[in-house]
């Protein structure tokens, strides 16, 4: 009842994987995950009215206020928002407004 038993043992063999390719596969990673999180950011994608990824970035009406505190509103026809700041341009109405984001509402649909 002394018997050994012997368990067959299964070589094995490292693979190498070459430097360049784990790089490339890198490069290609950090490259869409830039384009899924930030287009506007690197200047893939203007910032006007843009839909990413089940965000809404689609504003309809604005209100802006002016350094007299005079108001102004109207439906957006386009915008634009800086990652860098916070500045945003806003055109109402053909005139272009840039202001700082604490100065200004922007709404997805018109209350009423």
């Amino acid at each position: 009842m002394d018997e050994k038993i012997k368990i067959p043992t299964i070589k094995t063999r490292k693979i190498r994987i070459p430097t360049i390719t784990i790089i490339l596969v890198l490069c290609i990673m950090v490259s869409v995950l830039i384009r899924l999180s930030s287009c506007s950011s690197i200047g893939l994608v203007s910032g006007t009215n843009k839909e990413l990824a089940d965000l809404t970035y689609k504003f309809d009406y604005a209100y802006i206020r002016l350094t007299d505190d005079v108001i102004v509103q109207g439906n957006v026809q386009s915008w634009l928002d800086y990652d860098d700041s916070d500045m945003v341009q806003v055109t109402i109405d053909s005139k272009t407004y840039y202001t700082h984001g604490s100065n200004i509402v922007l709404v997805a649909e018109k209350t009423k």
